[in-house]
Protein backbone atom coordinates (compact mmCIF):
# COMPACT_ATOMS: atom_id res chain seq x y z
CA UNK A 1 0.00 0.00 0.00
CA UNK A 2 2.89 2.28 0.86
CA UNK A 3 4.59 1.94 -2.88
CA UNK A 4 1.05 2.60 -4.50
CA UNK A 5 0.91 5.87 -2.21
CA UNK A 6 4.18 6.66 -3.30
CA UNK A 7 4.26 5.74 -6.71
CA UNK A 8 1.37 8.52 -7.12
CA UNK A 9 2.98 11.14 -4.79
CA UNK A 10 6.33 10.87 -7.26
CA UNK A 11 4.05 11.77 -10.17
CA UNK A 12 2.17 14.14 -9.32
CA UNK A 13 5.15 15.86 -7.78
CA UNK A 14 6.35 15.44 -10.82
CA UNK A 15 4.59 15.93 -14.04
CA UNK A 16 4.26 18.53 -15.63
CA UNK A 17 0.86 20.12 -15.23
CA UNK A 18 0.24 19.15 -11.95
CA UNK A 19 3.67 19.97 -10.30
CA UNK A 20 2.97 23.28 -7.63
CA UNK A 21 4.87 25.04 -5.45
CA UNK A 22 3.99 24.83 -1.12
CA UNK A 23 1.30 27.26 -0.36
CA UNK A 24 0.41 28.91 2.92
CA UNK A 25 -2.68 29.98 4.31
CA UNK A 26 -1.51 33.04 5.86
CA UNK A 27 0.81 34.40 2.85
CA UNK A 28 0.10 37.73 4.52
CA UNK A 29 2.66 36.37 7.37
CA UNK A 30 5.27 34.94 4.23
CA UNK A 31 5.88 38.04 2.39
CA UNK A 32 8.89 36.43 0.57
CA UNK A 33 6.94 33.76 -0.38
CA UNK A 34 4.46 36.52 -2.11
CA UNK A 35 6.67 38.21 -3.65
CA UNK A 36 10.46 39.40 -3.58
CA UNK A 37 9.41 43.22 -3.61
CA UNK A 38 7.78 43.15 -0.27
CA UNK A 39 11.46 42.17 0.89
CA UNK A 40 12.02 45.30 3.71
CA UNK A 41 9.19 46.54 3.39
CA UNK A 42 7.92 47.29 6.84
CA UNK A 43 7.82 49.70 10.18
CA UNK A 44 11.17 48.48 11.08
CA UNK A 45 14.48 47.96 9.65
CA UNK A 46 14.56 44.08 10.20
CA UNK A 47 12.14 41.60 11.35
CA UNK A 48 12.69 37.67 11.60
CA UNK A 49 9.53 34.72 10.44
CA UNK A 50 8.81 31.26 11.01
CA UNK A 51 5.96 29.28 9.26
CA UNK A 52 4.82 25.70 10.47
CA UNK A 53 1.60 24.12 7.72
CA UNK A 54 0.89 20.66 8.76
CA UNK A 55 -1.81 19.91 5.82
CA UNK A 56 -4.41 16.62 5.67
CA UNK A 57 -2.79 15.55 8.88
CA UNK A 58 -5.50 13.36 9.37
CA UNK A 59 -6.27 12.07 5.99
CA UNK A 60 -2.95 9.62 6.23
CA UNK A 61 0.24 10.91 5.63
CA UNK A 62 0.35 14.43 6.87
CA UNK A 63 2.57 17.37 4.88
CA UNK A 64 4.55 19.79 6.96
CA UNK A 65 6.18 22.77 5.82
CA UNK A 66 8.33 25.18 8.10
CA UNK A 67 10.18 27.72 7.20
CA UNK A 68 12.45 30.33 8.65
CA UNK A 69 13.03 33.66 7.26
CA UNK A 70 14.49 37.39 8.01
CA UNK A 71 15.08 40.80 5.98
CA UNK A 72 16.94 44.12 6.30
CA UNK A 73 16.57 47.43 5.43
CA UNK A 74 19.86 49.29 4.47
CA UNK A 75 19.69 53.24 3.34
CA UNK A 76 16.26 53.92 4.75
CA UNK A 77 18.28 56.87 6.75
CA UNK A 78 20.67 57.38 4.03
CA UNK A 79 18.94 57.96 1.28
CA UNK A 80 15.31 59.73 2.19
CA UNK A 81 12.78 58.06 1.39
CA UNK A 82 14.18 55.44 -0.89
CA UNK A 83 15.40 52.05 0.53
CA UNK A 84 17.27 48.75 0.00
CA UNK A 85 15.98 45.38 1.11
CA UNK A 86 17.74 42.16 1.53
CA UNK A 87 16.25 38.86 2.66
CA UNK A 88 17.09 35.01 3.25
CA UNK A 89 14.65 32.24 3.54
CA UNK A 90 14.99 29.12 4.28
CA UNK A 91 12.21 26.39 4.07
CA UNK A 92 11.63 22.18 4.56
CA UNK A 93 8.92 20.40 3.25
CA UNK A 94 8.11 16.62 3.41
CA UNK A 95 5.36 13.81 2.95
CA UNK A 96 5.14 10.31 3.65
CA UNK A 97 6.54 10.94 7.26
CA UNK A 98 9.58 12.23 5.91
CA UNK A 99 9.74 9.54 3.30
CA UNK A 100 9.93 12.40 0.57
CA UNK A 101 11.74 15.98 1.03
CA UNK A 102 12.13 19.06 -0.43
CA UNK A 103 15.05 21.75 1.00
CA UNK A 104 14.71 24.82 -0.07
CA UNK A 105 17.27 28.08 0.71
CA UNK A 106 16.38 31.83 -1.31
CA UNK A 107 18.13 35.44 -1.38
CA UNK A 108 15.66 38.33 -2.08
CA UNK A 109 16.74 41.82 -2.83
CA UNK A 110 14.14 44.71 -3.53
CA UNK A 111 14.33 48.52 -4.11
CA UNK A 112 11.70 50.93 -3.50
CA UNK A 113 11.45 54.08 -4.84
CA UNK A 114 9.08 57.37 -3.21
CA UNK A 115 6.78 58.66 -5.89
CA UNK A 116 5.27 61.62 -3.84
CA UNK A 117 4.42 62.16 -0.54
CA UNK A 118 2.10 58.97 -0.24
CA UNK A 119 2.92 57.00 -3.05
CA UNK A 120 5.44 54.34 -3.79
CA UNK A 121 6.80 51.86 -6.56
CA UNK A 122 8.79 48.81 -5.38
CA UNK A 123 11.07 45.78 -7.36
CA UNK A 124 12.29 43.02 -6.02
CA UNK A 125 14.31 39.97 -7.52
CA UNK A 126 14.48 36.47 -5.60
CA UNK A 127 16.91 33.78 -6.40
CA UNK A 128 15.88 30.28 -4.96
CA UNK A 129 18.48 26.88 -4.43
CA UNK A 130 15.84 23.35 -4.08
CA UNK A 131 16.92 19.90 -3.73
CA UNK A 132 14.02 17.55 -3.77
CA UNK A 133 14.79 13.88 -2.78
CA UNK A 134 13.73 10.34 -1.67
CA UNK A 135 15.16 8.72 1.27
CA UNK A 136 14.29 4.70 -0.11
CA UNK A 137 15.35 3.39 3.79
CA UNK A 138 12.01 4.98 5.31
CA UNK A 139 10.16 3.16 2.22
CA UNK A 140 9.34 -0.64 2.02
CA UNK A 141 8.53 -2.65 -1.60
CA UNK A 142 6.82 -5.73 -2.61
CA UNK A 143 10.55 -7.08 -3.76
CA UNK A 144 11.89 -6.81 -0.19
CA UNK A 145 8.59 -9.00 1.62
CA UNK A 146 9.56 -11.89 2.47
CA UNK A 147 8.57 -14.99 4.48
CA UNK A 148 9.83 -13.00 8.18
CA UNK A 149 8.25 -9.97 6.73
CA UNK A 150 10.18 -6.74 4.81
CA UNK A 151 13.82 -6.63 4.89
CA UNK A 152 14.81 -3.21 4.12
CA UNK A 153 18.07 -4.49 3.09
CA UNK A 154 16.81 -6.40 -0.05
CA UNK A 155 16.83 -4.41 -3.49
CA UNK A 156 13.96 -2.04 -4.01
CA UNK A 157 13.67 -3.08 -7.66
CA UNK A 158 12.68 0.34 -8.32
CA UNK A 159 15.79 0.69 -10.50
CA UNK A 160 13.56 3.99 -12.55
CA UNK A 161 13.68 6.54 -9.89
CA UNK A 162 16.76 8.20 -8.53
CA UNK A 163 17.11 11.38 -6.54
CA UNK A 164 16.96 14.34 -8.92
CA UNK A 165 19.47 16.65 -9.04
CA UNK A 166 19.50 20.03 -7.08
CA UNK A 167 18.17 23.10 -9.16
CA UNK A 168 18.18 26.95 -8.98
CA UNK A 169 15.08 28.98 -9.57
CA UNK A 170 14.73 32.72 -10.67
CA UNK A 171 11.64 35.27 -9.84
CA UNK A 172 10.55 38.84 -10.12
CA UNK A 173 8.41 41.24 -9.08
CA UNK A 174 6.74 44.83 -9.15
CA UNK A 175 5.07 46.46 -6.06
CA UNK A 176 3.01 49.86 -5.70
CA UNK A 177 2.20 51.25 -2.12
CA UNK A 178 -0.05 53.71 -1.02
CA UNK A 179 0.29 55.49 2.85
CA UNK A 180 -1.18 58.43 3.82
CA UNK A 181 0.83 57.67 7.20
CA UNK A 182 -2.52 58.58 9.42
CA UNK A 183 -5.13 55.94 8.80
CA UNK A 184 -4.78 53.72 5.89
CA UNK A 185 -2.18 51.77 3.63
CA UNK A 186 -2.82 49.79 0.32
CA UNK A 187 -0.69 48.09 -1.42
CA UNK A 188 -0.80 46.06 -5.05
CA UNK A 189 1.93 43.65 -6.57
CA UNK A 190 2.80 41.14 -9.02
CA UNK A 191 4.89 38.56 -9.19
CA UNK A 192 6.89 35.34 -11.00
CA UNK A 193 8.61 32.58 -9.63
CA UNK A 194 10.50 29.47 -11.33
CA UNK A 195 10.90 31.80 -14.19
CA UNK A 196 13.78 29.99 -15.61
CA UNK A 197 11.64 26.55 -15.15
CA UNK A 198 14.60 24.12 -13.73
CA UNK A 199 14.61 20.39 -14.43
CA UNK A 200 12.20 18.14 -11.98
CA UNK A 201 12.72 14.68 -12.31
CA UNK A 202 13.10 11.25 -10.26
CA UNK A 203 12.86 9.32 -13.36
CA UNK A 204 15.55 10.72 -15.79
CA UNK A 205 13.40 12.76 -18.20
CA UNK A 206 14.32 15.52 -19.55
CA UNK A 207 10.93 16.72 -20.58
CA UNK A 208 9.66 17.01 -16.80
CA UNK A 209 10.28 20.92 -15.42
CA UNK A 210 9.19 22.78 -12.70
CA UNK A 211 6.20 25.44 -14.76
CA UNK A 212 6.76 28.72 -13.57
CA UNK A 213 3.96 29.91 -11.26
CA UNK A 214 2.64 33.73 -11.51
CA UNK A 215 1.14 35.86 -8.17
CA UNK A 216 -1.15 38.90 -7.66
CA UNK A 217 -2.13 40.33 -4.36
CA UNK A 218 -3.67 42.93 -2.82
CA UNK A 219 -3.60 44.45 0.96
CA UNK A 220 -5.20 46.95 2.79
CA UNK A 221 -4.96 48.24 6.71
CA UNK A 222 -7.90 50.58 7.79
CA UNK A 223 -8.02 52.56 10.78
CA UNK A 224 -11.69 52.36 12.13
CA UNK A 225 -11.23 54.50 15.20
CA UNK A 226 -8.78 54.77 17.75
CA UNK A 227 -9.69 51.21 19.24
CA UNK A 228 -10.16 49.09 15.76
CA UNK A 229 -8.63 48.63 12.70
CA UNK A 230 -9.36 46.49 9.36
CA UNK A 231 -7.08 44.47 7.66
CA UNK A 232 -8.18 43.09 3.91
CA UNK A 233 -5.91 40.75 2.39
CA UNK A 234 -6.05 38.54 -0.87
CA UNK A 235 -3.93 36.82 -3.67
CA UNK A 236 -4.20 34.74 -6.77
CA UNK A 237 -2.03 32.54 -8.09
CA UNK A 238 -1.37 30.31 -11.37
CA UNK A 239 0.89 27.79 -11.79
CA UNK A 240 0.56 25.61 -15.42
CA UNK A 241 -3.17 24.45 -15.17
CA UNK A 242 -3.44 24.83 -11.06
CA UNK A 243 -4.74 28.11 -9.59
CA UNK A 244 -5.88 29.27 -6.26
CA UNK A 245 -7.67 32.61 -5.13
CA UNK A 246 -7.63 33.22 -1.36
CA UNK A 247 -9.66 36.45 -0.01
CA UNK A 248 -10.27 37.42 3.38
CA UNK A 249 -9.67 40.21 6.38
CA UNK A 250 -9.27 40.62 10.18
CA UNK A 251 -10.70 43.18 12.42
CA UNK A 252 -8.09 44.33 15.08
CA UNK A 253 -8.61 45.61 18.41
CA UNK A 254 -6.46 47.31 20.78
CA UNK A 255 -6.31 46.29 24.58
CA UNK A 256 -3.55 48.33 26.02
CA UNK A 257 -3.03 51.68 25.88
CA UNK A 258 -0.52 54.14 26.21
CA UNK A 259 2.76 54.11 23.72
CA UNK A 260 2.35 50.09 23.59
CA UNK A 261 0.90 48.65 21.08
CA UNK A 262 -1.23 46.02 22.46
CA UNK A 263 -3.80 44.30 19.44
CA UNK A 264 -5.86 41.16 18.91
CA UNK A 265 -6.66 39.73 15.46
CA UNK A 266 -9.51 37.80 14.53
CA UNK A 267 -10.69 37.15 10.66
CA UNK A 268 -12.19 34.88 8.32
CA UNK A 269 -10.24 34.12 5.03
CA UNK A 270 -11.84 31.85 1.97
CA UNK A 271 -10.00 29.88 -0.53
CA UNK A 272 -11.95 29.49 -3.56
CA UNK A 273 -12.98 25.61 -4.40
CA UNK A 274 -10.93 24.59 -1.60
CA UNK A 275 -11.55 25.48 2.42
CA UNK A 276 -12.51 28.48 4.88
CA UNK A 277 -10.10 29.11 7.44
CA UNK A 278 -10.46 31.23 10.61
CA UNK A 279 -7.69 32.77 11.91
CA UNK A 280 -6.69 34.22 15.05
CA UNK A 281 -3.27 36.74 15.88
CA UNK A 282 -1.82 38.44 18.57
CA UNK A 283 0.57 41.60 18.58
CA UNK A 284 2.53 42.70 21.66
CA UNK A 285 4.85 45.57 20.58
CA UNK A 286 7.22 43.59 18.29
CA UNK A 287 6.33 40.58 18.50
CA UNK A 288 2.91 38.96 16.41
CA UNK A 289 1.80 35.60 16.11
CA UNK A 290 -0.94 33.70 14.04
CA UNK A 291 -3.00 30.93 14.08
CA UNK A 292 -5.34 29.52 11.49
CA UNK A 293 -7.41 26.36 11.11
CA UNK A 294 -8.44 24.99 7.38
CA UNK A 295 -11.62 23.52 7.29
CA UNK A 296 -12.16 21.92 3.78
CA UNK A 297 -14.91 22.58 1.65
CA UNK A 298 -14.20 20.96 -1.61
CA UNK A 299 -15.31 17.58 -2.96
CA UNK A 300 -12.40 15.34 -0.56
CA UNK A 301 -14.92 16.07 2.19
CA UNK A 302 -16.93 13.42 1.00
CA UNK A 303 -13.85 10.83 1.83
CA UNK A 304 -13.87 8.53 5.02
CA UNK A 305 -12.32 11.03 6.26
CA UNK A 306 -11.90 15.16 5.61
CA UNK A 307 -8.49 16.49 5.63
CA UNK A 308 -8.25 19.34 7.65
CA UNK A 309 -5.09 21.83 8.29
CA UNK A 310 -3.39 24.18 10.38
CA UNK A 311 -1.00 26.95 10.57
CA UNK A 312 1.05 28.69 12.68
CA UNK A 313 3.41 32.11 12.45
CA UNK A 314 5.40 34.03 14.50
CA UNK A 315 7.15 37.09 13.80
CA UNK A 316 9.56 39.33 15.58
CA UNK A 317 10.43 43.13 14.49
CA UNK A 318 12.32 46.14 15.34
CA UNK A 319 9.36 48.75 17.12
CA UNK A 320 8.32 50.81 14.69
CA UNK A 321 9.80 54.75 14.22
CA UNK A 322 7.61 55.54 11.75
CA UNK A 323 4.88 58.24 13.50
CA UNK A 324 1.59 56.81 12.63
CA UNK A 325 2.32 52.74 11.61
CA UNK A 326 -0.75 50.84 11.53
CA UNK A 327 -0.75 47.53 12.97
CA UNK A 328 -2.20 44.83 11.26
CA UNK A 329 -1.98 40.91 11.09
CA UNK A 330 0.55 40.82 8.33
CA UNK A 331 4.22 41.64 9.24
CA UNK A 332 4.65 45.24 7.83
Amino acid sequence: MKKIIFTLCIFQSCLLLQAQDPHFSQFFMSPQFTNPALVGIGSGDWRVMSNYRNQWGDAGTAFNTKTIAGDMTFTRKKVADNHLGLGLTFMTDESLQGAFRSTYASSSLAYQVKLDEYHHLGVGVQALFGNRFIDFSRLSFGEQFTSGGFDLALPSGETALANMKPFLSVGAGLLYSYNNKDNLNIDFGVAGFNLNQPRQTFLKDIREFLPASYVAHFNMEYVLSDRFLMSVNSIYKQQAVQNYFTFGGALGMEFSGGAQTHYLFAGLYFRKGDALYPYMGLQINNFQMGLSYDITTSSQVKGPVAPHSFEFSLVLKQPSKTPGAIPCPGVK
